[in-house]
């Protein structure tokens, strides 16, 4: 989310073992372990992008407002801040999607389409080319995952399928992995300061994952028959897996449809005809979407964020091995770095800036 002006805040750690306990629902506890404000003496956290973990257990945190990375420890602490806007090596324009690949961190960019590769140390040690605009992902193998951004221009009629394509260094189109559903009609109505465009928010789509050290790929369908169907990739594009979950369909009430219309509308809320208007522009299906969310941890694990209800929590189902279990979170955190028993994630504070924290599952 964007702020304007800086706020100096300083850096707050909880040690393991803090009393900070929340219900996570089957049993499950989320015990806060440390926290990361989103402004320090050496760091601007106020837009964060993608987020990753290396060897040592450190943070690598995209600031979009400063086109660089954030460093932190395992505990929060800061270590340096790598990179800045520009065009050149270790420098960004939109930098986004983030992995690893053995010793080394790298980080997509959509508008330069191409992913740069640092050293432990954060020092660029190459760049790999994108023959187009989108989202890119370096694999463990050395190949590149692409999927070409899907842009809502003029035309709201949106492409219903997207391939996500292997690379070879140097650009070379090995093959397709796989063919998804994409949005197929754009959000689009005159907001209070111009026209607003983006994705429908009750719209089923596949959700894709890609595993921080580019071992794999995960692809959650739209339902078919009473379940949802996941399959999973290796780093040369072979299919690896497949799995499926019940799945249960749960209407769209009107109530839900009101509460997206008050998230789209802002502080305009109040304003009568610009509801209107978003009502209008809202393609409402009989069902709400089963996945939001998807995101793949280290080693085997799959967090899914299931159908939004709406008011204070939200659901994720955690896929680790062969079980799986659902958490309940509160609706202010967003996971990002994930694994079997926690993760690093984003909770927005009271002053609507992203504290970055830590957590761990206890029981369930």
């Amino acid at each position: 989310m964007e702020t304007a002006g800086l706020r100096h805040l300083s850096l707050c750690l909880l040690a393991a073992g803090s009393p900070a306990v929340a219900a996570a629902g089957q049993g499950v506890t989320i015990r806060e372990e440390s926290r990361i404000a989103a402004d320090g003496p050496s760091w601007e956290l106020n837009r964060v992008g993608g987020m990753t973990t290396d060897r040592q257990g450190r943070l690598w945190v995209v600031s979009r407002d400063e086109s660089a990375l954030q460093v932190f420890t395992s505990s929060g602490g800061f270590v340096r801040t790598v990179g800045r806007a520009g065009s050149g090596p270790g420098e960004f324009r939109s930098p986004g999607t983030i992995g690893t690949r053995a010793d080394s961190v790298w980080v997509g960019d959509v508008t330069l389409a191409r992913i740069s590769v640092l050293g432990p140390d954060g020092r660029p040690v190459r760049t790999i080319a994108v023959p187009f605009s989108g989202s890119a992902w370096l694999m463990a193998d050395g190949s590149v995952l692409a999927a070409p951004l899907v842009g809502f221009g003029r035309d709201a009629n949106l492409p219903q399928r997207l391939g996500i394509v292997r690379l070879a260094p140097g650009a070379t189109r090995l093959d397709t992995v796989v063919t998804v559903s994409s949005p197929r009609t754009a959000l689009r109505y005159q907001g209070a300061s111009g026209t607003i465009v983006g994705a429908q928010p009750f719209e089923a789509v596949a959700r894709i994952a890609v595993a921080p050290d580019g071992s794999g790929l995960t692809v959650v369908q739209p339902p078919a028959n009473g379940f949802l169907v996941i399959r999973t990739w290796d780093a040369r594009g072979r299919r690896a897996g497949e799995r499926t979950l019940d799945w249960r369909p749960v209407p769209v009430s009107a109530e839900m449809v009101e509460r997206r219309i008050d998230l789209l509308a802002g502080g305009s809320r109040g304003d009568a005809a610009l509801r209107k208007r978003i009502r209008a522009a809202l393609v409402i299906p009989a069902h709400l979407p089963p996945v939001t969310d998807a995101i793949r941890g280290v080693g085997e694990s799959l967090w899914l964020r299931r159908e939004e209800l709406g008011g204070a929590t939200q659901r994720w189902t955690v896929l680790s091995g062969p079980g799986s279990r659902d958490i309940i979170l509160p609706a202010d955190i967003q996971p990002m770095v994930v694994w079997a028993d926690g993760f690093w994630g984003i909770r927005w504070t009271s002053d609507d800036l992203p504290a970055i924290m830590r957590y761990a599952l206890l029981g369930g």
